[in-house]
Parts: C-alpha cells; structure tokens; sequence
C-alpha cells in the first residue's frame, strides 16, 4: 500500500513541479499579456475553492475516494488534451476552468485517503508525502535544464504526458474503507448527512483551525510569486536561486521523513504553531537582507514554515474530523485555507511588492504572526479529540 500511495504522490507532484514554474512561459507563448495570464491562473484559484467541496461532498457521500480520484486524473488529462486545440484567449479560458475543476481536488482527496490509510495503521502519511516533494524539486530542476533552448511547445506536452502518469498510477491506488479507520466512531453509525460542508462551518474550532492554519499558509505567497524576481533584482544569479528553492526542499523531505515519529511527541496545532513562528522570523529577516549566507539559513527554514504547519494541519484534520466528513474538511481545507486566502494574498503581494520591493516580506511576517495568534487560541478551546459537530 505504500508504495502504491508513494508512486501516486511522486507522479502527483511531477506534474505539479512542471506546471507551477513552466506553464506561465507556454501561456505567454501564446501571445497571451501578463494581465490575460494572471486572469487565467486567478480563475484557477476561483474554480479551486468552489470545485472541491462540491466533490468532496460527493465523494463523502458514496465513499468512493479512490474511484474519484481515478475518475478526476482521467478527466484532467482530457482537460490538459483541450489546449492543443484550444486557441484564442476565450478558448484557453475556458480550458483553464475545465482543468482547474478537475484537477483541483486531487491533492486533498489524496491526502484524505492516505490519512485514513495512516490512521488505520497500514502506513505512514510523511514517508509517502515526501516522494510528492521529492518529486517537484525533481520536476522543477530537471524540467528547466530539459527546457533549456527547446520550444514552449514542449512545456504543454510535459504537463500531458505527467497527467498521463497521475492516471496510469491512480488506477494502482489502494481501496482504504472508513470503516477500517474508525469502526466504533459514532459517525459510522449515522448516515452521512445530506450536506456535510454545513456541520463543519458551524465549528467554531474548525473556522479557527481554517483561518490560523490558513495565515500561516498564505504567509508563503510573497516567496512563490516574488522571491525569483526580488533576488535577481539584487544581482544573484539564477543557479543561486535555483540551489536556494532547492534548499527548502530538501529541508521539507526531512520533516516528512521522520513525520511519524515527530507525531508521537508533538501535538497537531504546535507543529502549526511551531510553523507559524518560525514564519515570522523567516519572512522578517527575508526581508531584511539579501545576504546569501542567512538567506541559505532562512530558506532551510522552509521545512518548518511549510511542512511543520502542513503536517500539522494534516493530523490535526485526521484527529479531529469524524470519518464521514473528512474529504469535505479536506477540501475545505484546500479551498480556503490554500485557495481563498491564496486568492486574496497574492495580488496583495504583488502591489505592496511594486511599492516596497524586498521590505514587502515584513507583510508575510505579520500574516504568519496573525496566524500564530488564531492557532494558540485555538489551542485552548479543542479538547484532542474528535470534533462534536451536528450533522442535522
């Protein structure tokens, strides 16, 4: 089972480390403006937050995680298909929407099956989570020595055929019943409820858990929209920079290596608190000097901003969520917490940047800290447990 679940996630994440950096340069091959292109990606993040719970909802339903995965990987490939033919900004728009929808709840719902495999005790969700990271670092180096001199042609035919793969390897997934997680939990007993979405945002604990873990998050998104453009302005190269993403990386694949053992001692919302910390004095000093030595420092950071704030939010979800509504905290999860504040911070980032250059991180610092103070709140109010949340 996990290697099954290990192959899925490095596919996953090979086609995610192709994207992210590369698909931006095929769009504006297409003669597409920087305006047109921020549209198209700004309504993926739109189609994420309202694509993935209607899914999940479903998917909670039926209990049929792995058989909607399969049927999402088969359905994005015949969306990424859609941009060879497509031509024209209304056509590519369309196309983008379409693949958005799709693929969008990939990630939570397979992180949702792999938690409740993790919780059933057949494996361990941070050795299978690290081949995904594994994964992206190898997609974003090798693709643009790969890419080097070749046609932007090329990029649209790497995101085909790494769909292709999340396909091939969606149909080796295993099936993992919620009964097996949790046989004695009450949820089971009850069916599941017309409109699971609706119990959870009327948790206090849970908006608290969203919107905390969601600050520490989106505190990211200067570093994923700008920190390449920020550093070359400063005169480093872009091997350096290239060696520098690759840093945080390597720093995350650690943190996921040992995640089980770091679980056994740590509790969920520390890690997050933990993460959210380390944020604050990442992104102030990020912002304070350009450095390359402590900038080295504080990109290893990253498998703490990052993946101790993801591990955390990811066993907290598996602890405190009843079974029959765990796909739909997953995908609200995604779509708030990584969608819709994603949505909001990143054009904020982009006008404070235009105005403050580097010093813009000091924003991402006091976003992580507001993140802290909602988690550490939060900590007081839930009791370890499994939620109590009326599903009537």
């Amino acid at each position: 089972m996990t290697v099954r679940l290990s192959i899925f996630y490095g596919f996953l994440f090979l086609s995610i480390g192709v994207f992210v950096p590369f698909w931006p340069v095929w769009l504006q091959s297409q003669d597409l403006s920087a305006g047109d292109i921020g549209l198209l990606l700004g309504s993926g993040t739109v189609l994420k937050i309202i694509g993935s719970p209607i899914i999940a909802r479903l998917v909670d339903r039926s209990g049929a995680r792995r058989k909607a995965i399969i049927i999402l990987s088969l359905l994005s490939l015949a969306a990424v298909a859609l941009f060879f033919v497509a031509e024209g900004y209304l056509a590519l728009f369309a196309a983008t929407v379409i693949l958005a929808f799709f693929f969008s709840p990939l990630v939570p719902l397979s992180d949702n099956l792999t938690l409740m495999a993790a919780a059933s005790g057949k494996v361990d969700y941070g050795r299978v989570r690290l081949w995904g990271s594994v994964a992206y670092a190898v997609a974003a180096i090798l693709g643009g020595i790969w890419l080097q001199g070749k046609s932007e042609d090329w990029i649209l035919w790497l995101v085909f055929g790494t769909t292709a793969l999340i396909f091939a390897s969606s149909l080796l997934l295993p099936k993992v019943a919620t009964s097996a997680v949790k046989a004695t939990s009450q949820s089971q007993m009850s069916p599941v409820p017309p409109m699971p979405i609706l119990p959870l945002l009327r948790s206090r604990i849970f908006w608290m858990f969203l919107l905390g873990a969601g600050l520490a998050q989106g505190s990211h998104v200067m570093f994923y929209g700008f920190s390449t453009i920020h550093w070359q302005s400063v005169g480093i190269s872009r091997e350096v920079i290239g060696y520098l993403w690759a840093i945080g990386v390597v720093a995350e694949i650690i943190l996921f290596a040992y995640a089980t053992a770091t679980m056994k001692k740590v509790d969920p919302l520390t890690l997050i608190l933990i993460g959210a910390a380390a944020g604050v004095v990442r992104w102030a000093l990020t912002g304070w000097t350009d450095d390359l030595t402590f900038l080295f420092v504080l990109q290893a950071l990253h498998g703490i901003t990052f993946g101790a704030a993801h591990l955390g939010a990811m066993y907290f979800l598996a602890r405190a969520i009843p079974p029959g509504l765990s796909a739909s905290a997953q995908s609200l999860y995604s779509s708030v917490s990584l969608g819709l504040i994603f949505a909001v911070a990143m054009p904020t980032a982009g006008l404070l940047y235009a105005e403050l250059s580097g010093q813009a991180f000091y924003a991402m610092a006091i976003m992580s800290g507001l993140g802290f103070v909602i988690i550490a709140g939060l900590s007081r109010f839930w009791n370890r447990g499994e939620l109590e949340v009326s599903q009537t």
